[in-house]
């Protein structure tokens, strides 16, 4: 019944403006392509999320309680493209969270141990959701073969892209591919 109701609220929503990607062009595949082509997507959709810098202590720490490393992609963004506030809705009603918010899936009230996933979810951090909570996307920051998957956590746990760039490309494309 939500599926439905988000469709024909789609539908009613104008059409979603293109940003202007040639500056990626400069960046090619870089770790900042993800961070870089969100920031243009929110900006020419005129979402209302407000970005900033998180400071490399800042986010050595988050990444130090939850004992992981970062895949590259995801780090530069939560470096100089992540939400500074909570709250902001893009376009297609995500919440992309701050680097305060940012958590892993046994931390996650409603969420728990995934015994589905590598260590129990216990190195998948969450990073941002829709509609207020009908589903949200983690990363894998668990050592082998999930490391950088991101995967859509609701009713059930499924890897939607290989990495963070995937995501977000696939994000700004058609969010209902990762959806």
């Amino acid at each position: 019944m939500l599926r439905r109701l988000l469709n024909v609220f789609q539908r009613a929503v104008t059409p979603i403006p293109k940003p202007d990607l040639s500056v990626l062009q400069q960046v090619g595949d870089g770790p900042d392509r993800a961070r870089l082509l969100i920031g243009l997507w929110w900006q020419a959709t005129g979402s209302d999320v407000r970005t900033g810098s998180n400071s490399p202590d800042a986010v050595a720490a988050m990444a130090a309680r939850y004992d992981v490393t970062l895949p590259a992609d995801f780090h530069a963004y939560l470096l100089h493209g992540c939400p500074i506030t909570e709250g902001g809705l893009d376009h297609e009603m995500g919440t992309w969270w701050p680097l305060e918010r940012i958590r892993n899936l046994p931390e996650e009230e409603g969420c728990g141990p995934a015994p589905e996933l590598p260590g129990d979810g216990a190195r998948h951090l969450l990073f941002a959701d829709l509609l207020m909570w009908c589903h949200a996307w983690a990363i894998s920051c668990e050592p082998g073969p999930t490391y950088g998957q991101v995967v859509r956590v609701s009713d059930r746990i499924v890897v939607v892209a290989d990495s963070f760039t995937d995501f977000v490309e696939r994000y700004v494309r058609d969010w209902k591919s990762i959806g």
